[in-house]
């Protein structure tokens, strides 16, 4: 012990001596190193703040983390030494001693600390917080005559010579044509225009080209395409239920409309934002707001009030999210919990933005008829009320007529209820249901179902089912003949589909003997919202379904009972397909039926129909009459009201003067409320343009008004810049931003700084927010022109042609390839605008369920925009193509090589479907006059260009050799194909 006690004495003589400043630097050093990431001023984890002596005196939710002097007392040193702090990093043991000394000393503890991500995070000389910038011309040395017509050339020429870079020539004339027809429409230019531009020799021959695709009407629904990427337009709520919006098409149709018309940006802004401000009586102005809305949505809820909040800041999140990130490229979002970390947006910003749009709703989905928009003009409305009204007081009027009646009786209903219900049969029950008829010989017994429980007609959203079917013989020695095993046979009317096991629902699994599956009934794949309202119809309304048994020879029966025995295990999603009207019957041919059991004489299991059996059951002859009259009435007014046109509806969104007003919650937490939040614009701007501030009393509208024209406004030059960057960016492959969607500090700087800052100028002061001209701008310069020859030695210096001294390869998205896909084969639909295609079936039960096509008809041939895009749901050729999921923005597109791509097209029953149709359209056109027109007119379509030499001698061999259709299944699946050189 002795020799211990001295070998401690030598290591603790050895420590060095700190002084007082060289401990409390050290102290601080490592507090902020390790501390400040959770307890800076911005994030206030636990509300400790550890960035001077004074806030850590005052502590947090746990007290004073320090007692100076007393390093016992102090939560700081009790954290730190107990390794608790920092989480998952304790310190080492010299760090820990070095706090505990610091805090004996006194703790001193001079200025105030911070991080290069605090001192970041208040600074608002960023350049992309900045003005814009007038912009001089570079006068670059060396600078070819083609290269001196357009400002951008110059720019880049001028980056080029200090990269020690140059310009590749210009690219062929076809490849050029194929180039920019693809960049501007999305399609293939087709042999009679690439003809058409090889001919006319004029100098201004390209700018004419340009000038036709820019007014084509196939431009809107390209660039219609890469907008709804960035704003995350899907056609689905997403989430669990992930139900099918089938009218959330008018906002799509919006944008392909308004760039097509090439209307100003920043109008656009104001629209998507508040354009039921603008002009209320427009639609097009109407269906812009579905910007705001056309993000997931939850459409399931959560019943406590935690859950419900909760729901409502992530819907709300939702929409400040898109409107940051999509117009003014920062993450706001990251400011929801706290200070942002990075970028000078302080969490008020956030909650500023989030009463904004504190009025702002989704349509609820569970309250159907209170939550549909309809989309229409009030010429419209006035149309169809003028029809409607009349008709819904017919209805009112047969129901008062009834509620009178009802009167009259309602004390002989009380009086003679046990006795009524005492003349029939128990409902039916899915634990199982039991029908006694008089022996009778069959060889085929039918089960027609009329109405499931809850006296639902059969139908496509309430298909029946069974899970288990016995049919007994007579006598003494009764047995269960309704089993595979004695020979039966089951068949049905329809059976659901599951397309990864077909044999799910099939009805053999009524009489396999087993109770874990079972048959049920096709849900329509034509699904629409009129028939999913089938509650409201009487019995019998729906569509029968059957399930039917078979034996090899004539049985004797008399008693057959059923069950739905998932019911248990399940829940009410299987109760809810139990039969519950229905006939038996039975036939030794198969041809002539005879029934031998109904449901009829039991009671309904929904207590309204009940309660309607008793009062007809006390009604009178004379009252009989008036009741007969009233449901007559009733019901002719209701089917013709039914058979109305119907007003057009819309997935836009609802308005709705916010209640309470917004209060900034601590930590995120919707439980957590601090103080109370007013709308306002973000101060991280204050430097570039005005402010706005407003009263929480404030009309819902007049807020998103005020944010969509601070956001549009010509001063503010973030605006400008994001949508100047993203444009660019579809054109080249890459962006001046690499970062599209932020612009703050973490986003980075642009390549290119002077022609972007020119560019965003030029937007706003010359092009007045349009895109075409800029479009135009940039496709007639000589960067734009160059070829994409590749060359190491330039290559070395800048890979992936950041600086442009070629033209990037870039390989055509997903939607582009099936379009062209579909040009080349002659199918095409062109048809524009209204509700989308699905190339999924869409079935739905408590949750909606895609299936993946593999049949295509011509209600799929139309461009891929119009593809009603479902959240969590990507087809095949379009999935294998890097579509992005529209479950969150996608402001630019990840490309991937996959093995998968290659296999999927040329393997692809679509693709397949299309080789074939193009095969036939070679044979149509050319008239199979000559093999080599064959290849050529192949090639032109195809490639936009002629077969050379070599390529025309192999492809008469493997013509000959395979045929035609394998000869265009390899054209499609070329790497020329699906890129833009």
């Amino acid at each position: 012990m002795r020799h211990l006690l001295k070998l401690s004495t030598i290591i603790t003589l050895a420590l060095p001596t700190l002084s007082a400043m060289d401990l409390e630097q050290r102290a601080t050093t490592l507090i902020a190193k390790s501390c400040l990431g959770c307890h800076s001023e911005a994030l206030k984890t636990a509300g400790l703040v550890l960035n001077n002596r004074t806030n850590a005196i005052k502590g947090g939710d746990h007290g004073p983390a320090l007692v100076p002097g007393s390093p016992a007392k102090s939560l700081l040193n009790q954290k730190i030494a107990s390794g608790e702090m920092p989480v998952g990093n304790p310190l080492p043991k010299e760090d820990r001693d070095v706090i505990h000394d610091w805090i004996m000393a006194g703790a001193p503890w001079g200025k105030t600390i911070e991080t290069e991500v605090t001192r970041r995070r208040s600074d608002r000389s960023w350049w992309s917080f900045q003005p814009l910038q007038s912009i001089e011309l570079p006068t670059p040395r060396n600078l070819p005559s083609t290269w001196k017509n357009s400002p951008i050339d110059i720019f880049l020429f001028s980056k080029m010579m200090q990269k020690g870079l140059h310009p590749n020539p210009r690219a062929d004339r076809r490849t050029l044509l194929r180039r920019v027809t693809f960049d501007l429409i999305g399609l293939p230019p087709t042999p009679e225009e690439i003809d058409a531009f090889l001919a006319d020799r004029s100098s201004d021959a390209y700018e004419k080209v340009i000038d036709r695709l820019l007014n084509s009407p196939h431009y809107g629904e390209r660039w219609g395409r890469h907008w709804l990427d960035v704003v995350r337009f899907g056609e689905s709520d997403g989430y669990e239920q992930n139900f099918l919006r089938d009218d959330a098409w008018p906002y799509r149709d919006y944008v392909v409309r308004s760039l097509n018309e090439d209307k100003p940006f920043n109008r656009m802004i104001v629209e998507q934002l508040a354009g039921d401000q603008l002009t209320p009586w427009d639609l097009q102005s109407e269906a812009a707001t579905g910007f705001l809305v056309a993000g997931p949505y939850d459409t399931v809820g959560i019943d406590n009030i935690e859950g419900k909040k909760q729901q409502r800041a992530n819907e709300l999140d939702d929409m400040v999210m898109a409107t940051a990130s999509s117009f003014l490229g920062l993450t706001v979002n990251c400011a929801r919990c706290h200070d942002h970390k990075f970028d000078p947006i302080e969490q008020r910003d956030y909650y500023r933005m989030q009463s904004v749009f504190a009025g702002v709703r989704h349509v609820n989905r569970r309250q159907r008829s209170a939550g549909v928009r309809v989309w229409a003009t009030e010429a419209q409305k006035a149309a169809y009320e003028s029809r409607a009204k009349p008709l819904q007081q017919k209805i009112s009027e047969a129901e008062a007529d009834l509620q009178e009646l009802y009167g009259t009786v309602k004390d002989r209903i009380r009086a003679q209820r046990d006795e009524i219900f005492a003349r029939y049969r128990p409902s039916v029950t899915g634990y199982g249901t039991e029908e006694k008829f008089a022996p009778v010989e069959a060889r085929y017994l039918r089960f027609n179902i009329e109405t499931v429980k809850r006296g639902r007609p059969t139908s496509a959203f309430f298909a029946a089912s069974l899970d288990e079917l016995e049919i007994w013989t007579t006598g003494t020695n009764a047995r269960n003949i309704a089993l595979a095993r004695h020979g039966a046979k089951a068949s049905a009317s329809s059976t659901r589909k599951d397309d990864a096991n077909p044999d799910t629902y099939s009805p053999m699994h009524v009489i396999d003997g087993k109770f874990d599956r079972g048959w049920m009934s096709q849900a329509l794949a034509t699904t629409t919202p009129e028939n999913k309202s089938n509650s409201g119809r009487k019995y019998g309304a729906g569509t029968p379904l059957w399930i039917q048994i078979e034996w090899p020879e004539v049985q004797t029966i008399s008693r057959i009972y059923w069950s739905s025995d998932r019911l248990k295990a399940f829940g009410e999603t299987y109760s809810n397909r139990n039969p519950e009207r229905y006939t038996i019957e039975v036939s030794r041919d198969g041809k002539h039926w005879n029934k031998v059991a109904d449901s009829f004489d039991r009671l309904p299991a929904k207590k309204e129909n009940r309660e309607e059996l008793l009062f007809l059951a006390v009604l009178n002859n004379e009252e009989r009459k008036v009741w007969n009259a009233a449901e007559r009435t009733k019901s002719d007014a209701k089917a013709k009201l039914a058979k109305l046109p119907k007003l057009q509806t819309a997935y836009l969104a609802m308005f709705k003067q916010p209640e309470d007003p917004t209060y900034l919650m601590k930590r995120g937490d919707p439980m957590a409320r601090g103080e109370i939040i007013a709308p306002a614009s973000l101060t991280t701007l204050s430097d570039l343009l005005y402010r706005f501030e407003m009263d929480t009393s404030t009309k819902e509208g007049a807020r998103r008004l005020a944010l969509a024209r601070w956001i549009a406004d010509d001063r503010n030059a973030l605006t400008a810049r994001v949508i100047v960057n993203r444009i660019w960016m579809y054109h080249f492959g890459a962006s001046f931003v690499e970062t599209p969607s932020d612009f703050g500090i973490n986003g980075g700087k642009p390549t290119h700084p002077e022609l972007f800052e020119w560019l965003s100028n030029r937007f706003v002061k010359e092009y007045r927010w349009r895109w075409k001209p800029l479009h135009k701008e940039i496709v007639m310069s000589e960067a734009y022109r160059q070829s994409s020859t590749y060359n190491a030695t330039q290559a070395s210096i800048d890979a992936d042609a950041r600086y442009l001294w070629r033209f990037p390869p870039k390989r055509l998205e997903a939607e582009a390839i099936r379009d062209a896909v579909l040009a080349v084969s002659g199918n095409l639909d062109r048809t524009m605008g209204g509700k989308g295609f699905q190339l999924y079936r869409y079935t739905v039960d408590n949750v909606a369920t895609y299936y993946p096509i593999q049949e295509f008809d011509k209600s799929t041939f139309r461009r891929a925009v119009y593809h009603q895009h479902a959240r969590s749901v990507k087809p095949e050729l379009l999935g294998q193509y890097d579509c992005p999921d529209t479950a969150l923005p996608a402001p630019k597109r990840v490309v991937t090589t996959s093995p998968l791509q290659a296999l999927s097209l040329f393997n692809n029953s679509f693709v397949l479907q299309q080789a074939r149709s193009f095969a036939e359209r070679l044979e149509r056109e050319t008239r199979q006059l000559d093999v080599k027109m064959v290849i050529i007119r192949a090639y032109e379509l195809a490639f936009g260009r002629k077969p050379t030499g070599e390529e025309m001698k192999h492809a008469e061999h493997f013509i000959s050799d395979y045929g035609l259709f394998p000869f265009c299944r390899a054209l499609l699946n070329a790497n020329e194909f699906v890129y833009l050189m």
